[in-house]
């Protein structure tokens, strides 16, 4: 639902849950973002839609769920009483220090000529050709909110599954405070290099189920639990997915 959104053609809901299923399998050799985004290019271009609309609806599928989960975690945090003040929104000096080397790197290639020459014959016209994309998808309110409404439906999803690993386990937390658990630790999957943010959600998330009272002996088996219900399990029936769309040419 969030990609077909920006997408004018129609696509089948059924091949589109497929292509989505499969991007599990696929994430375990690629950081899920990296992998989630070339699944669903390579899908929409066997389904004959044009490079301009493929970047076009891969990219503002990814903000509106950026967007929307930054806006979920602040609502949550504000309703749980932790206010805007724990939120460090100014960056650390790492992450300064990172971005004015991206900025003298971006600088020094800029400077020079043939390289500057190379950027603006390839470039440019990609921009030029995506732009109208992103505007029509932007004068359309109605795809917007069905994108946003898609990513709601799915976190909603996820926090199911998250709370049903923590009652397996006889955890009974605060249900938003475990929430703002839950989307901080997919924030970090989502930015984390690893496939599907192995290591670093299974850590944030029991680091913050602890924080929030819950003993080590319940927090821990229950990301346990979690993780291989919404990471491992999926991953064969990816794998099927996968082999199932490459072999009928959707893939």
């Amino acid at each position: 639902m969030n990609l077909a959104a920006f997408v004018p053609k129609r696509l089948s809901p059924l091949r589109g849950f497929l292509v989505q299923l499969s991007t599990a399998f696929v994430g375990v050799a690629l950081p899920p973002t990296v992998g989630h985004v070339a699944v669903n290019a390579r899908y929409l271009r066997r389904q004959d839609v044009d490079e301009s609309t493929i970047t076009a609806a891969v990219t503002l599928s990814q903000l509106v769920n950026v967007v929307t989960t930054v806006l979920l975690f602040v609502v949550l945090g504000l309703l749980t009483g932790s206010g805007l003040s724990r939120f460090h929104l100014v960056p650390g000096t790492d992450v300064l220090v990172g971005l004015a080397v991206i900025a003298a790197a971006a600088g020094i290639l800029l400077a020079i000529p043939k390289t500057r020459e190379q950027i603006g014959r390839t470039v440019w016209p990609l921009l030029r050709g995506v732009w109208p994309r992103f505007l029509d998808a932007l004068s359309h309110p109605a795809r917007l909110a069905l994108s946003a409404a898609a990513n709601l439906l799915l976190t909603a999803s996820y926090l199911v599954a998250f709370f049903a690993a923590l009652y397996a386990v006889g955890a009974h937390p605060a249900i938003l405070p475990a929430a703002v658990v839950y989307l901080a630790g997919n924030a970090v999957g989502s930015a984390a290099p690893t496939p599907g943010g192995l290591g670093g959600v299974e850590a944030v998330l029991a680091a913050g189920l602890t924080g929030l009272g819950i003993p080590a002996h319940e927090a821990i088996p229950a990301v346990l639990v979690f993780r291989v219900a919404t990471f491992w399990l999926p991953i064969p029936a990816g794998w099927l997915a996968y082999l199932g769309l490459e072999r009928s040419g959707t893939l």
